[in-house]
C-alpha cells in the first residue's frame, strides 16, 4: 500500500547504506531489498511499490532486462525507477528522489506525490472495493499567525503540525502538505466512520497543542474535510478531491475547528450542516463534528 520503496542491487553494502540513508530524511515507511533482479520483479508484481532504486549489474537479471519487462506491463510501467550507477552518485540520487516528492520544510510527501498516490490508490480500491479516504486539514487563521508572529515561526506551527499527523497516522497511510497550511492525507482500507475518529483525534490533539517560547501564547486548531471511496457520486480521483474540498469549506463556513463528511449525490445542490451522533452513526449527508467541550 505504500509508501515503500525497493532497492535492488548486488551489492548488499550499498543496499543498507541506501537503506539507512532514507530512514533519516525519507516518507518512505517500507522498505523491500534484494540483489537479485527476478525476485525484485516478484516483489513488484506482489506489492505495492511506489519507487524503485536500481543497479545495472544485477543477479540473474539485469537492471536493463528488469526495466524492458516493467516498460512492457501497463501496470508497472508507472513506477518510478532510479538507476544506481555507481556508489559515488548514490547520495545524489537520493537526495533527487527525495526532492522530487517530499516537501522540503515539513518532510512530508509534496502535492505530486499525493496525486500519484491518489491515482495507484483509486485504481485498486475500485477493483477491491474497500474504502479510501481522503482528509484535507487546513491550520486556521494561519495568516494571522504569520502576520503576528512573522514566517519563521509560521514556519514552526507547519513542522510540529506535520509531526502530529506522523504520530496519528498508520505506516501505511500517507500526510502530504498540499500547499500553504494545508494538508491532505491518504488513509487506504478505511471505513468512513474509523476515518471520521482519526479526523476527530488529530482536531483534538491540535487543538491541545502548546508550544514554547515566543509561541508560549499561541493556540491553533484546524478544519477537517473527509471524502470516501467507493461514495455516492464519486468516480474519479477529481471528484474525491472535490468532495474533501467542499467538506472542508463547510467546517470553515460553519464555524471551524469542525471535522465535516460530505457524501455527494448527484440530485444533492446544497450540503446540511448535522451534528455528529456520539456514536458517529448517521446516514445524513454531512457529518459536522463539534469541538468537544
Amino acid at each position: 500500500m505504500g509508501p515503500s520503496v525497493l532497492i535492488i542491487d548486488n551489492s548488499s553494502t550499498i543496499r543498507h547504506k541506501i537503506i539507512a540513508a532514507l530512514k533519516e530524511s525519507s516518507p518512505f515507511n517500507s522498505y523491500y531489498e534484494t540483489s537479485s533482479g527476478v525476485e525484485g520483479l516478484a516483489i513488484i508484481q506482489n506489492s505495492d511499490i511506489d519507487v524503485i532504486l536500481c543497479g545495472l549489474q544485477l543477479f540473474e537479471l539485469s537492471g536493463t532486462e528488469l526495466l524492458r519487462h516493467l516498460q512492457q506491463n501497463d501496470e508497472l510501467c508507472d513506477i518510478p525507477v532510479v538507476i544506481l550507477t555507481s556508489d559515488s552518485n548514490t547520495q545524489k540520487k537520493i537526495d533527487l528522489l527525495e526532492l522530487s516528492s517530499t516537501d522540503s520544510l515539513t518532510r512530508l510527501f509534496n502535492r505530486r506525490k499525493l496525486m500519484q498516490t491518489l491515482d495507484q490508490e483509486f485504481q485498486r480500491h475500485s477493483r477491491s472495493q474497500d474504502t479510501l479516504i481522503l482528509l484535507m486539514l487546513d491550520i486556521d487563521h494561519f495568516k494571522q499567525i504569520n502576520d503576528t508572529y512573522g514566517h519563521l515561526h509560521g514556519d514552526k506551527v507547519l513542522v510540529t503540525l506535520a509531526k502530529i499527523l506522523k504520530e496519528y497516522l498508520r505506516p501505511y497511510d500517507i500526510a502530504t502538505r498540499f500547499g500553504g497550511e494545508e494538508f491532505a492525507l491518504v488513509l487506504p482500507n478505511t471505513p468512513i466512520n474509523g476515518a471520521l475518529e482519526v479526523a476527530q483525534r488529530l482536531r483534538v490533539a491540535v487543538e491541545n497543542l502548546t508550544f514554547g517560547g515566543e509561541l508560549r501564547d499561541l493556540k491553533i486548531t484546524v478544519s477537517i474535510g473527509v471524502s470516501g471511496y467507493p461514495g455516492a457520486g464519486i468516480e474519479s480521483v477529481d471528484q474525491l478531491l472535490q468532495a474533501a474540498d467542499q467538506a472542508l469549506y463547510q467546517a470553515k463556513n460553519s464555524g471551524r475547528n469542525k471535522v465535516c463528511y460530505i457524501d455527494s449525490r448527484p440530485e444533492t445542490d446544497q450540503a446540511e450542516d448535522l451534528e455528529v451522533p456520539t456514536d458517529h452513526s448517521t446516514s445524513d449527508k454531512v457529518f459536522s463534528e463539534q469541538p468537544t467541550p
